[in-house]
């Protein structure tokens, strides 16, 4: 069975010195493809070269396909600029997905209307390459849920790390987008 990682920051800099044995060790443990995600237009960059070169899969690492987006977090560097820059990236074939996106109350780390205008873009970038969304989405179930339902026809993707209400599941799921639940299902919390 080859299994398919949907969702990994492999173009972080904590994994500038073993990214080759990651690689090796998740080809030894089935992993056939990982979706590099990046967090911003600097990260989407990273994604990309780290992702040359591994198109397929190999006897000695698993295909890595890149994203580009700007993360909640950093959504107070969301600009003109940095849309043209993501504009540019989500152009090219290899991109497979616009983020990760979406919104985070519980930090709070960008201003919340500048995380709700970044979000909004990114969903309309999707619609308009046809390609999906990775939404982040914490402690902002109604932004999320109204956002995901206003988004322009064509929009899905997938809820990333889901711990929202039904209120973002019912709004996603009607829009068609994957539910991922991490390892977070098993706190006792």
């Amino acid at each position: 069975m080859a299994l398919f990682d949907s969702h990994c920051h492999l173009a972080d800099a904590a994994f500038d010195s073993d990214r080759g044995d990651v690689l090796v060790r998740a080809g030894r443990a089935g992993v056939d493809t990982i979706v590099v995600v990046a967090d911003g237009v600097e990260a989407a960059e990273r994604c990309l070269a780290v992702c040359e070169g591994h198109s397929e899969p190999s006897a000695d690492a698993p295909r890595l396909v890149p994203t580009a987006g700007i993360h909640p977090h950093q959504a107070s560097s969301f600009d003109a600029g940095s849309a043209r820059r993501l504009e540019r990236l989500l152009a090219r074939p290899e991109v497979v997905a616009v983020g990760e996106t979406g919104l985070d109350y519980h930090y709070d780390r960008s201003p919340r209307e500048r995380q709700r205008e970044a979000f909004a873009w990114h969903l309309a970038q999707a619609a308009a390459r046809g390609k999906p969304v990775i939404v982040h989405s914490r402690e902002a179930d109604e932004d999320t849920a109204r956002l995901i339902t206003d988004a322009p026809a064509g929009v899905t993707g997938v809820l990333h790390c889901f711990s929202a209400s039904p209120v973002v599941l019912e709004a996603a799921l009607g829009r068609g987008f994957s539910v991922s639940w991490s390892g977070m299902v098993t706190f006792r919390n």
